[in-house]
């Protein structure tokens, strides 16, 4: 009797040893868990504050646009990108309206006319919403604007002058957004950035954040 109770307290295992191993298996099952909670919380966190801070430099740049700020102005431009985009690696276009091919992010401002008689008689465009002038601050080779096609810009101002005739200035669609009677005209700014925040691959990614403002 005296030797089976002995080996019985040789093949169990002691109640402190086996306390251990559990919480060693707790700490192994839980970082399944928590840590890629955490890192994804931190990545949208992250991502958040980039989206609000294109939403900020897209409503800023449309209003000083809408006041009549030149942004054909390499001065001007440089505000924007140095003073507004910074955070968001927005890079400059090296003295043109067109944009450059470098950086995170690009603004697009767009002057939205809709032609009337008071800009032509019998033009092509009568009666139709059209690109008047378009300036581009940063990559353009991120986004392109859904608003007007390839039409012939100045390269100096931004300004489409053929806009009452050549039928790839027109931008229709626009009326979605907002309708105008003849005359009339709006300031379309539209931003795209690459998020430039954390990135953990499998858990979130490199998204585009788009957003316009109308003026």
């Amino acid at each position: 009797m005296t030797a089976s109770i002995e080996q019985d307290k040789l093949v169990r295992p002691r109640r402190g040893a086996r306390s251990g191993v559990t919480s060693i298996e707790f700490v192994m099952v839980a970082s399944f868990y928590f840590i890629p909670m955490i890192l994804g919380t931190m990545g949208i966190g992250f991502s958040l504050v980039r989206a609000m801070q294109a939403i900020e430099i897209t409503r800023d740049a449309g209003h000083m646009y809408a006041k009549g700020v030149d942004f054909s102005l390499q001065a001007n431009q440089n505000l924007v990108v140095n003073e507004m985009g910074a955070p968001l690696n927005l890079q400059g276009n090296g003295g043109n309206v067109t944009g450059g091919t470098s950086g995170s992010g690009v603004i697009i401002l767009s002057t939205i006319t809709y032609v009337g008689t008071a800009q032509c008689t019998s033009c092509a465009n009568l009666n139709h919403y059209v690109v008047s002038r378009r300036i581009v601050i940063g990559n353009h080779t991120l986004y392109t604007s859904a608003y007007g096609g390839a039409m012939p810009i100045d390269a100096t101002s931004g300004d489409e002058d053929t806009y009452t005739t050549d039928t790839t200035a027109r931008a229709d669609n626009f009326s979605s957004l907002l309708t105008m009677t003849a005359g009339q005209t709006a300031y379309l700014v539209e931003s795209y950035f690459v998020n430039s925040g954390v990135s953990i691959p499998g858990l979130t990614s490199q998204m585009g954040m788009y957003n316009y403002a109308i003026f």
